[in-house]
């Protein structure tokens, strides 16, 4: 019966009968030597392995969201919708939604018009924010957070 050696924790182990490989970590991608080869190779490439090598466990797909009712799994790293219309609607004369979105400029720009108006632009972003949380996320997401338009107002 063959003997094989193995590299195991980045050290050369063996020899081993090839039930034993099995405790020393065999994994498909491990590299294998046995007399005859001209040099290692992977233990799924080695016929002699093929039925004594464990399937590699499955690796589950990213969860995102509370379950199967959820219609649109939100990545992470995006802008909360909802906390964005209420900063729309409770600040949004200090421009506090476009400071959050990463939108300095139009921010400026809201403190400004919220200034000159004597905080009658509060009202445009009061329907702003009240518009931002009846949209669906895509639509936010589209208008707001991937978007090059660099003030956007409805």
């Amino acid at each position: 019966m063959a003997k094989y050696w193995i590299i195991e924790n980045g050290r050369q182990a063996g020899p081993f009968e090839k039930e034993e490989l099995l405790k020393h970590g065999l994994s498909a991608t491990s590299p294998v030597w046995t007399e005859g080869m001209t040099d290692w190779a992977q233990a799924s490439t080695v016929a002699d392995l093929a039925g004594i090598i464990p399937p590699a466990p499955a690796t589950p797909p990213p969860f995102y969201g509370a379950g199967p009712q959820q219609a649109y799994a939100r990545p992470v790293g995006t802008k909360d919708k909802t906390l964005t219309g209420l900063f729309a609607i409770l600040l949004g004369g200090l421009g506090i939604h476009y400071f959050y979105l990463g939108k300095v400029m139009p921010g400026i720009v809201c403190i400004i018009a919220t200034i000159f108006s004597c905080g009658i632009w509060q009202i445009i972003t009061l329907i702003q924010g009240i518009m931002m949380l009846v949209m669906s996320d895509e639509e936010f997401d589209a208008k707001y957070v991937n978007t090059t338009n660099s003030f956007p107002l409805f």
